[in-house]
């Protein structure tokens, strides 16, 4: 799930159209929607909309806490582990619950299942199969305002570009109407970037997530 909209990033440039035949077209625009969204994952080291992942192989190395790739985690669907290792001609899954009176539990935040009892997971490359959900039900309005004015600043700096290169003096776009595109572009862009760096400074620092090793003691 995208964390913007192509109507959100229309209403951040003042109404103007985006359609399949303007330039940015909405395919573009949409495809930089994509990549904002992917780059705040990373970024972030989040996944801030729901995602299921499906079937996720990972490795697990002993400890009594696997971490997954994605986090937080809403909720584990179904965990499976192999018992018989690399290089066995037959595969044998066995699967485990999540809950206190079960096999292990989760940690939302990190991402991370910690197992317990009896049956566990035995050590292994590639011998864990999970499907989980991660990520937030509702993207926060801050993730949302974020990547809008990245693709809206990516907007300008296109039209602007195209400008200077076919013609230069001014130029207009649906609603936007530049006398002086180059110092148009550079006086908007420079307020996007005060506010994205305002949004990361005073939200992403406290939400972004450190994923520590957990070494709990277990009485």
């Amino acid at each position: 799930m995208s964390y913007t909209t192509v109507e959100l990033v229309s209403q951040e440039l003042n109404g103007v159209s985006i359609t399949a035949s303007t330039v940015p077209s909405i395919a573009t625009v949409t495809t930089w929607i994509d990549e904002a969204t992917s780059e705040i994952d990373i970024r972030t080291g989040k996944v801030w909309s729901t995602t299921l992942e499906s079937d996720s192989i990972v490795d697990y190395d002993g400890t009594g806490f696997l971490r997954l790739p994605k986090a937080p985690v809403l909720s584990i669907t179904k965990f499976e582990y192999e018992k018989q290792g690399l290089g066995a001609t037959t595969s044998t899954w066995t699967e485990l619950t999540e809950g206190r009176t079960n096999n292990f539990i989760l940690h939302i935040m990190d991402g991370e299942l910690e197992f317990f009892g009896s049956t566990t997971p035995t050590v292994g490359t590639q011998n864990i199969k999970v499907t989980y959900t991660a990520g937030y039900s509702t993207t926060p309005a801050y993730i949302t305002r974020l990547a809008t004015l990245v693709v809206a600043k990516r907007f300008i700096q296109s039209v602007v570009e195209a400008s200077a290169k076919e013609e230069g003096g001014s130029v207009t776009v649906g609603n936007i109407s530049i006398t002086d595109p180059t110092n148009f572009g550079a006086n908007q862009i420079k307020s996007m970037d005060n506010e994205v760096t305002n949004i990361i400074d005073s939200r992403l620092g406290n939400s972004r997530i450190f994923r520590p090793s957990r070494n709990y003691s277990r009485n």
